[in-house]
């Protein structure tokens, strides 16, 4: 398979790089860029020619700045793994990503090459995901000090939802022993189906 690899032709390999989806990015040891593939001009929203003039930290998010630099200072002796980190697009927009890297000894020079995927719809909708489940934490909360009789039920009766007042009536432990049951589970079957009718 090596065999294979070093015959393949270096115009096949750029080609390669260019054709996928994920960024890849080459840079020196003094943070310089030598070669993005589109997918990293478009991730980053910069030209190639303005990337190869700026140096890697420009686009590093500021809270992950310094680890970076670190990461490159130790080079070969950082540990290989997959991290997760923001760029600072050109527009000022933050991309969150997930890469690995490489670190390739090329004519006697040191480079990082980085393979870097856009993870920023993921990072948002985890984000929305906890936002609501605050949110609905909140109501939880709201409805629970209620003194009322709050709780939805499904067309078989079986209650979805219900208050700490609702459980303390029926008799049940929390709200959430409630889940799934109808008042058959709670009363005789003369004052449950009272409730239905």
């Amino acid at each position: 398979m090596s065999d294979f690899l070093h015959q393949l032709d270096s115009k096949i390999l750029a080609g390669f790089l260019e054709a996928t989806r994920d960024a890849i990015l080459i840079a020196s040891t003094d943070r310089r860029l030598v070669y993005a593939n589109r997918a990293a001009q478009d991730l980053l929203g910069y030209s190639l020619e303005e990337l190869l003039q700026m140096d890697v930290l420009d686009w590093i998010a500021p809270p992950y700045r310094e680890w970076v630099a670190e990461r490159i200072r130790q080079n070969r002796s950082a540990e290989p793994g997959i991290y997760e980190i923001a760029f600072v697009r050109k527009d000022g927009s933050w991309r969150h990503v997930r890469y690995s890297i490489l670190y390739l000894e090329i004519g006697g020079q040191v480079y990082g090459a980085a393979i870097v995927h856009d993870v920023t719809e993921q990072v948002l909708t985890a984000a929305t995901i906890l936002a609501r489940n605050r949110e609905n934490e909140l109501y939880r909360a709201m409805i629970d000090i209620l003194p009322d009789f709050i709780f939805a039920k499904d067309t078989a009766g079986r209650f979805l939802a219900a208050n700490a007042a609702t459980a303390t009536l029926m008799g049940a432990g929390s709200p959430e022993d409630l889940l799934g049951k109808t008042d058959h589970d709670f009363y005789e079957t003369r004052i449950a189906d009272r409730f239905r009718a």
